[in-house]
């Protein structure tokens, strides 16, 4: 019987013969070992980070957006609507004849367009013309006996998931009026006005919407209460995106391709300063709005006729007010006749019978930044490392303006506000659909998952169903789909190492073999002198395990190797990106790439089975085989 002391003897023999096979043995296996060893580390460090950075927004939580449907298709070729739209402008075409009969004024019908029209000229193919009056007045009767899906049916939907809390968003929208931003606080008041695709890239207020949000929704987005001004305290509350902030306070925004610290250096810069941000902005509405485009354009006409002696003047000028005082036009020039004048009360008296607004309504409004939150991706590459990090993990309000409901309703000219921000919706989008949002939250991703693959509505030419009424998706952040990643990457480990392991036993059995293969004459003296099969394999089975101690040490010390050096090199522009894309003021988190994962220890234990199965199939072999046939072939 061969002693423990005499196999160790033997098998670290064994081990030191034939080194340039055995170091190639233990370099391949261990690289193959060490990358899978070095992707458990990053991988650990990654969603480790990724857990930190989601405690400070909306990634730890699981809300589900629930939307309805635009039906504007399927209502504009409604037979029955159009008729009823046909019978309004019919009543209204003879209302106004008779109330321009009455106040002596000239009525044009044909002024009024139809609310039916056919594109092609046939009158089997017709469709509602809602941006006309009477087309709104039907499409808003009709909703009011088809009501949208409110907050009772995704109550009733979300109930078998049992959701934790409910929340609704309210987009606050001027109407027919226009809320346009006074840069450094004054008003464009000339007639190189920008056209709308600049002025919606420049204007924050045109670009997202104004957004009343419950507390519990943008308080993660919040500066710390020591960082808010108190020189405004009648502003309206907001919580914008960095660039949007960048603007408010007017600082130049960096260019691609900075380093990572001074992307960090601006972030802090913002959260430091945006406490003091304040936007002005100017609303009209569209009788003020008249007024001043004349004002704007009678000015240009007079200066471009000012050497023109048949130019006549008219005979009612409006000037422009104080750029910054949003105010209303002034009366430069009036020298209308009393038939004039009169014929003007009467067209007012006229318009405001049937609805028309005729008094200019402006007013000047300041808000204020309380709150930060990362940029969308606005279009930026899915492919690229920050979009790929963004559309994953990011988490923001989706592309508003949030306002806390809180706060909101606290300031001393609330009723002012509501009364702005109330108006009658006139766009498309806001008749066909609720300008509210509704949210449910759950306890956890797989809830929310199941609520989500369930119960979301298919859209169809005719809408939803009474059962899935809403189209259900995540909101805030992707952490629903960030644990579907982390539960895919475990599957993905897991034969990522089969795999590694299968070739890792191709190779070590070539080994093991050939070494077991040269060491018969060996083998069989060891018979001989009386060394029994357990003997043998007592030997073996140590070399085995020798040879893979060494390549899981390997494969350990160059997986250390790799995910440290990742981590040294990506760490600064990874805590960057993270703090662009998840937001919150806690600046000192660090995305870091290496963390200490307990899968590695089965790796390891992975690299020393293989080894003893890469032995099994050669030791069978050689311990049948003939001792005396052995020593006669060598």
């Amino acid at each position: 019987m061969i002693h423990l002391g005499d196999a160790i003897i033997l098998a670290t023999t064994k081990l030191r013969t034939r080194r340039i096979r055995t170091g190639i043995t233990v370099v391949v296996s261990g690289l193959l070992f060490g990358c899978l060893v070095a992707t458990l580390f990053m991988a650990k460090g990654a969603f480790d980070s990724i857990s930190k950075f989601n405690a400070i927004g909306l990634g730890s939580r699981y809300i589900v957006q629930a939307q309805t449907v635009p039906l504007t298709g399927v209502i504009t070729q409604d037979k029955d609507l159009q008729a009823r739209a046909q019978e309004l402008y019919t009543q209204q075409v003879a209302d106004k004849k008779a109330a321009a009969k009455k106040l002596g004024i000239t009525y044009d019908a044909t002024a009024d367009r139809p609310p039916v029209i056919s594109p092609d000229g046939k009158a089997t193919n017709t469709f509602l013309d809602i941006s006309t009056p009477v087309a709104l007045q039907a499409v808003r009767e009709y909703m009011q006996a088809h009501p949208q899906p409110g907050m009772g049916d995704l109550k009733r939907t979300a109930a078998p998931y049992h959701p934790k809390n409910f929340y609704t968003t309210e987009t606050l929208s001027t109407g027919d009026g226009t809320l346009v931003t006074m840069n450094n606080g004054v008003e464009n008041l000339t007639t190189n006005q920008p056209d709308l695709g600049t002025q919606y890239q420049q204007d924050i207020l045109m670009k997202y919407p104004l957004q009343l949000t419950p507390t519990a929704i943008s308080r993660p987005f919040m500066l710390p209460a020591t960082s808010l001004s108190s020189d405004h305290p009648d502003a309206i509350p907001i919580i914008v995106t960095y660039s949007a902030a960048e603007k408010v306070l007017g600082m130049t925004p960096l260019s691609k391709g900075v380093p990572a610290a001074q992307k960090l250096e601006r972030i802090r810069t913002l959260y430091r300063k945006a406490g003091s941000g304040v936007l002005a902005a100017c609303y009209r509405n569209t009788v003020s709005t008249d007024q001043i485009q004349t004002a704007i354009t009678t000015a240009a006409d007079i200066a471009k006729n000012k050497d023109n002696k048949d130019y006549q003047k008219p005979s009612l000028i409006y000037g422009l007010p104080a750029a910054d005082s949003c105010g209303p036009a002034t009366i430069a020039r009036d020298v209308r006749t009393t038939d004039e004048k009169s014929q003007a009360a009467k067209q007012k008296q006229f318009d405001a019978q049937f609805n028309t607004v005729t008094e200019p309504d402006q007013q000047k409004i300041e808000f204020r930044i309380v709150g930060l939150m990362p940029d969308t991706q606005d279009g930026a590459p899915s492919s690229s490392a920050s979009g790929i990090l963004q559309g994953l993990v990011g988490s923001s309000l989706a592309g508003v303006i949030a306002v806390p409901e809180d706060m909101y309703n606290a300031l001393p000219s609330a009723a002012r506000y509501k009364a702005v921000f109330n108006s009658t919706p006139t766009s498309v989008m806001a008749i066909f659909s609720s300008t509210s949002t509704y949210y449910a939250e759950f306890a956890n991703d797989t809830t929310a998952r199941a609520f989500i693959d369930n119960a979301s509505c298919n859209p169809s030419p005719s809408g939803c169903s009474k059962a899935k009424p809403f189209m259900l998706n995540a909101f805030g952040s992707n952490s629903i789909a960030l644990q579907d990643l982390q539960r895919k990457f475990r599957r993905a480990a897991l034969l990522g190492a089969g795999a590694i392991v299968f070739i890792a036993v191709a190779i070590m059995t070539g080994t093991v073999g050939r070494m077991i293969a040269d060491s018969r004459r060996e083998t069989a003296v060891f018979r001989a002198v009386g060394a029994g099969r357990f003997d043998i394999t007592f030997v073996y089975t140590l070399y085995a395990i020798m040879l893979s101690v060494c390549i899981a040490v390997f494969a350990l010390g160059l997986g250390l190797l790799l995910a440290r050096l990742a981590d040294w090199k990506f760490w600064q522009t990874a805590t960057a990106q993270a703090q662009l894309v998840f937001g919150g003021s806690n600046l000192s988190l660090q995305f870091r790439f290496f963390g200490i994962n307990t899968a590695v220890g089965w790796v390891l234990l992975a690299t020393l089975g293989t080894g003893l199965i890469s032995m099994i199939l050669p030791l069978l072999r050689n311990i049948r085989r003939s001792p005396i046939k052995d020593m006669r072939d060598e």
